[in-house]
C-alpha cells in the first residue's frame, strides 16, 4: 500500500510538472506564464477585447458567432500573437514512454532509497519548487538522473545494499527484497527450479492460478534442516535465503540440505541451462555445497549486483 501511494504521488508530481511547463512556456501579453486551460485565466481577458458590437474582437479574423456570444478565438488565426493551442509545438513535452521510463527509474529510487519514508510533503514540496525553475524536458531528465545518481552510486550497491540497511537482515521482506524482486521482473528472470519458462513476473499476475496461491516465497536453506543446526528463526529468514518458486514445485522439495534435494530438481537439465538459472536467480556456483553463513555473504553480493543491473537498465531507457 505505501508503494501505491508513492506511486500515486509521483504520477501526480509529473502531471503538476507538466502543466507547471505550459503555464510558464506560455505568455499572456502582461508577460506572465500562462496557458489556455488554465482556469484563472479563463474569460479574465474578456471584458478588454470585445468590440462595440459585443462580438470578441480577433487579431486576424471576424467573430465565429453571428449573434456575439462566442469568446472564441478565430480558428487558424493567432489569439494575442500565439497560435492555438494545437498548433504549438510540443518539443518539450514528455512522451507516454518518456513519462514511463523517468517515473519507473524515479520509484525504484525511491522506493530502495526509502526516499519518502519520513518527512513525506516537504520532500515532495521541495521537488515542486525546483522542478518549477525547470524549462525543458532535458532538464527535468537532468533533475532525475542527478539525484538518482548521487545516492545509487557503486559503493551503495557494493557495501551499503549487502549490509544491515540493506539484504543482511531477517523478515518477510525490506525495500531492497523489494527491489530484488523487481529487478527479476526488469530483468526477465524465470521462476526458479521450474520446469516451465514462466517469467517471475506473471506470476505477480492476478488470477494466474485458481487451485492456490501463484506464488510461494522458499528458504533456499530448508528451515528444518537449518534448526537441526542451531540456527535461529532470526538467521533463518534471512532475505539471502529466499527465492520466489512456483508452489506446486516446492510440494516436490522436503526439509533436505540443498546437497540433497538440488540435484534432484537439476536432473534432466544440461550444464548450461543450470548455469543460466543460478545466474538468474543470484545463486553463487556451487551453492548447495557451501556453509550456510558463506552462502548468504555470496548471494547478497548477487542480489545486489542483480538489482544494479536493473537499475542501469532503467536509468539507459532515460537516457
Amino acid at each position: 500500500m505505501v508503494f501505491d501511494e508513492i506511486e500515486r504521488r509521483m504520477r501526480n508530481l509529473n502531471e503538476r510538472f507538466q502543466l507547471q511547463r505550459r503555464i510558464s512556456k506560455t505568455p499572456d501579453v502582461g508577460g506572465r506564464g500562462v496557458s489556455d486551460a488554465d482556469p484563472r485565466v479563463q474569460g479574465a481577458a474578456e471584458p478588454l477585447h470585445r468590440g462595440q458590437s459585443g462580438c470578441a474582437v480577433q487579431p486576424l479574423g471576424g467573430c465565429e458567432d453571428p449573434e456575439h456570444r462566442s469568446v472564441q478565438p478565430h480558428r487558424g488565426h493567432h489569439h494575442h500573437g500565439r497560435p492555438p493551442e494545437k498548433d504549438r509545438p510540443r518539443k518539450d513535452h514528455a512522451s507516454y514512454n518518456e513519462n514511463l521510463h523517468l517515473t519507473s527509474l524515479w520509484f525504484f529510487y525511491a522506493s530502495l532509497v526509502s526516499l519518502y519514508t519520513g518527512s513525506f510533503e516537504s520532500t515532495v514540496e521541495n521537488h515542486l519548487n525546483s522542478i518549477k525553475e525547470l524549462t525543458s524536458l532535458e532538464e527535468y531528465k537532468r533533475f532525475i538522473l542527478s539525484r538518482v545518481e548521487e545516492r545509487l552510486t557503486n559503493d551503495y550497491f557494493d557495501i551499503t545494499l549487502i549490509g544491515s540497511e540493506g539484504l543482511a537482515v531477517s523478515g518477510r521482506g525490506n525495500n531492497a527484497w523489494n527491489a530484488y524482486v523487481a529487478a527479476l521482473n526488469i530483468l526477465n528472470a524465470k521462476i526458479l527450479f521450474s520446469k516451465s519458462n514462466l517469467l517471475v513476473s506473471k506470476l505477480f499476475e492476478p488470477g494466474t492460478d485458481g487451485k492456490g496461491k501463484s506464488l510461494e516465497k522458499h528458504h533456499l536453506f530448508p528451515k528444518a534442516y537449518l534448526k537441526t543446526l542451531g540456527y535461529n528463526d532470526a538467521k533463518i529468514n534471512q532475505m539471502a535465503n529466499y527465492a520466489f518458486i512456483d508452489w506446486k514445485d516446492n510440494m516436490e522439495i522436503l526439509d533436505e540440505a540443498p546437497s540433497i534435494y538440488y540435484p534432484v530438481v537439476c536432473e534432466g537439465r544440461s550444464p548450461e541451462e543450470i548455469q543460466r538459472m543460478e545466474e538468474e536467480k543470484a545463486l553463487p556456483y556451487g551453492w548447495e555445497n557451501m556453509p550456510y553463513e558463506d552462502f548468504l555473504i555470496e548471494r547478497r553480493k548477487l542480489m545486489a549486483a542483480k538489482i544494479k543491473a536493473a537499475f542501469e537498465q532503467l536509468k539507459k531507457n532515460v537516457e
